[in-house]
């Protein structure tokens, strides 16, 4: 098999298609992303859901006030009245208009807050989740690789082992090159990746190769162990880490003591996945290990509802879309960060407990706009029907009413200056 981004050196191939163009696993991918965006549907919140009720009620509420004033007797011109005021003070022009406000708002205050509110829609998921599943490497790691270990097979010091592997390794756009170098400090006259190794020269001219071997014992836990050999011969293994992100131990000991479920899914090894896990809270029944782009996407449709997806790469977009709220971390791919509910512009994974807070705020100025239309016309709608409320008043109150769900929606994201601490209540606060 001839794998993506091999380079021919010396030889003839001859290659056989085994596959349509259309059977790769990004077509795969994106033809997934697409069946589950087309699922998921236009999201309702409990505003959308009293607006519609009002909506539908509107008419027959009118005609109820024509037909009542006609036979109490008011005349065909006292009951057209009883009809336009009921019209008027039912108007739901207050939640029409409150809930596109709460929107701009609280895309303001998540721009603050180093976010970026993509779809404002999918935060009642974000208030209260059920399940929020990480990607490992990029998420809940930093992505970039370290030196943390180099076992000498030979006469030769760490140092002048990583300075060999660095010969090889120079100038070459992958992040373990980009590791072996940094830790090196110093460049090599330029190597070359092949598949799953690189290949260079030391000082004598004698060929160097840095190649990928599988890890053993407590080396499985490692996230690359390589093995740099001298003319053919290993003389010695580096041990590459990612480094877990100081700010997900935090989130994942805030997120379980609120109720949230929390899931692992990556398609590491298990036994890297378990040191990650262990690092940050994670138990091991909470880690799905070696999973495809898709299966990613299938775990997510299977974990209990709402679920809130954390990813950073092109590989999580079926699981990004197959979830109820996305979230891109700050180093995500491009493609992550254009498709995501949310995406975390500045900061670390802390940022989505900022996010949390600002969801919370929304519904909860959802609800508040529900039940104010809801006793505003339990209200009104009475008087407007027996005939007791003028059509001028009525416009009054109507006005009045919309007033109020302004307000209340553009108090979205004040609730805490930019740069302030979280408070307790804010991240508890179901209102």
């Amino acid at each position: 098999m001839v794998e993506a981004g091999c380079l021919n050196l010396d030889r003839q191939l001859v290659l056989e298609v085994a596959r349509p163009f259309d059977d790769r696993l990004i077509d795969r991918m994106g033809g997934r992303v697409a069946l589950e965006l087309a699922a998921k549907g236009e999201q309702t919140s409990i505003d959308d859901s009293v607006l519609a009720v009002l909506a539908r009620a509107t008419p027959l509420l009118a005609a109820l006030a024509l037909g009542l004033g006609l036979l109490q007797g008011v005349g065909i011109e006292g009951a057209l009245a009883r009809a336009l005021t009921t019209l008027i003070v039912i108007c739901p022009c207050a939640l029409a208009i409150a809930r596109p406000l709460a929107s701009l708002a609280v895309v303001g205050a998540g721009r603050k807050c180093g976010l970026r509110i993509a779809n404002p829609s999918s935060l009642d998921a974000l208030a209260r989740p059920g399940t929020v599943v990480f990607d490992k490497t990029g998420t809940l790691t930093s992505g970039t690789l370290q030196v943390t270990r180099i076992v000498s097979l030979s006469h030769l010091s760490t140092r002048e082992l990583l300075s060999l592997a660095a010969r090889a390794e120079t100038g070459i756009d992958h992040p373990i090159a980009r590791a072996i170098v940094a830790a090196a400090g110093a460049n090599g006259p330029g190597g070359l990746r092949l598949a799953r190794k690189a290949i260079g020269t030391d000082l004598d001219g004698k060929s160097v190769e840095v190649a990928g071997i599988a890890p053993d014992g407590d080396c499985q836990t490692r996230a690359a162990t390589l093995e740099v050999r001298l003319e053919g011969v290993a003389v010695g293994q580096i041990y590459l880490d990612d480094q877990v992100d100081p700010g997900v131990a935090p989130l994942i000991g805030h997120l379980r003591r609120h109720g949230a479920r929390l899931q692992m899914a990556t398609g590491d090894a298990l036994p890297s996945a378990l040191n990650v896990g262990r690092a940050v809270g994670l138990e091991p029944e909470e880690i799905a290990a070696s999973l495809s782009p898709l299966e990613k996407a299938d775990l997510v449709r299977a974990l209990a509802r709402p679920v809130v997806f954390v990813g950073d790469g092109v590989n999580d977009a079926p699981a990004m879309a197959a979830s109820d709220c996305s979230i891109s971390v700050q180093r995500a791919h491009a493609a992550a960060t254009a498709s995501a509910s949310v995406a975390i512009l500045e900061g670390g994974l802390e940022r989505v407990r900022e996010a949390m807070v600002i969801a919370r705020q929304y519904r909860s100025t959802g609800r508040r706009n529900a039940a104010l239309a809801l006793g505003y016309n339990a209200m009104v709608i009475p008087l407007a029907v027996m005939g007791t409320m003028s059509p001028l008043l009525a416009a009054l109150t109507m006005t009045a009413s919309s007033m109020l769900a302004i307000a209340n929606s553009l108090r979205v994201g004040k609730a805490r200056p930019h740069g302030a601490p979280i408070r307790h209540e804010q991240l508890t606060s179901d209102a």
